[in-house]
């Protein structure tokens, strides 16, 4: 159960899975952004992709901490 968590939590799968949000939301309303924008028509596709840089940000983030932990421990 301890090696689901730590794959679950870890920064590079949050990113890929944030990439892949990102990329599926894209591609499901890339043809009608613009519209929806203008006429406020708000989808899934568009909570998709909040959720999916959300994601992108907090694997980021992470990983930086990760980094920088890292970099403090060899010195």
């Amino acid at each position: 159960m301890e090696k689901l968590h730590n794959f679950l939590e870890h920064p590079i799968t949050n990113i890929v899975t944030a990439f892949i949000l990102i990329t599926a939301s894209l591609a499901e309303g890339w043809g009608s952004f613009i519209n929806d924008l203008t006429e406020c028509n708000i989808g899934v596709h568009h909570g998709v992709l909040i959720f999916g840089v959300l994601m992108l940000l907090r694997g980021v983030v992470e990983a930086l901490e990760t980094i920088s932990r890292a970099h403090k421990k060899l010195k």
